[in-house]
């Protein structure tokens, strides 16, 4: 699989959890093999331990999401350019060009209208259309954008390679790992 920009940042969120998972484990076999205790102080100490593990398991996975939506966002306003301050006149080209593209659910579509803005020279409408691609993984309009302005290639490909960080895929391994734990009883 191609490293991704986060990479890093992700396997030290997976790190921190995998040592809280350990530590809970632990603190669980720590609890249940205390002789001198009641089944009922066992179970109260089981379970705070275990809403104590999982609320920090939340919180990492909420980290882990975020990470991943904040650097797609800075590329892709990166590439779009929404990082600048616009003129009035792009302003309003901009705003319009958004307002064409919302309705857009198809593939096809989006990349007919991504040809006619090429073709057009109207790079507010790419731009829209673009983003648009990005977010409803149309890959075919992305890769007539990236054909029209080659310079983009590298940026995409990071946006492709983070964005498989929300496949369905990636989405149940994640719930999957930061789930890994249950209840002692």
């Amino acid at each position: 699989m191609t490293s991704t920009p986060i990479d890093s940042q992700l396997d030290a969120l997976r790190t921190k959890g995998s040592t809280l998972i350990a530590g809970y484990k632990q603190h669980i076999a720590e609890i249940q093999n205390d002789e001198s205790r009641s089944a009922q102080w066992k179970r109260e100490q089981s379970d705070d331990a275990y809403n104590a593990a999982q609320a920090e398991l939340r919180e990492l996975l909420t980290k882990e999401e975020k990470a991943i939506d904040d650097a797609i966002a800075h590329r892709t306003r990166t590439l779009t350019g929404s990082h600048k301050p616009l003129t009035g006149h792009d302003a309003i080209a901009a705003r319009d060009a958004e307002d064409r593209v919302t309705g857009i659910t198809d593939s096809s579509k989006a990349l007919d209208m991504m040809q006619r803005a090429i073709n057009s020279n109207d790079p507010s409408l790419a731009q829209a259309l673009l983003t648009r691609s990005l977010q409803y993984g149309f890959a075919e309009a992305v890769s007539a954008y990236s054909s029209a302005y080659p310079a983009t290639g590298t940026t995409l490909n990071e946006i492709e390679a983070l964005s498989r960080h929300k496949s369905l895929n990636a989405d149940m391994a994640r719930q999957f790992f930061y789930g890994a734990i249950s209840p002692a009883r």
